[in-house]
């Protein structure tokens, strides 16, 4: 097991913070799942059907990720959250 040190200041600066280490086995690598590929596109659909580039800075999650960036000292406006550049 891993041994994860937290600086003093980080944790200052982010009450809260949380880390998670997980360990997986079994995966299976492929090109292509056919299954999943049809499981992102029904994915796509609903995201593009819910939400707009104006409307999704608003999304909670992705809130919380564009307060963190701000935090951080970078523009999420310049520099965008991979969640929100994948439209």
């Amino acid at each position: 097991m891993s041994r994860i040190i937290i600086l003093e200041e980080i944790l200052h600066s982010f009450p809260g913070l949380a880390i998670d280490t997980r360990e997986v086995r079994g995966v299976h690598v492929s090109e292509v799942n056919p299954f999943l590929e049809e499981y992102k596109e029904t994915v796509y659909r609903e995201v593009r059907q819910n939400y707009s580039l104006d409307t999704v800075k608003d999304v909670s999650a992705f809130r919380k990720y564009r307060d963190f960036f701000w935090k951080i000292g970078l523009d999420p406006t310049k520099v965008r959250p991979a969640s929100e550049a994948l439209g």
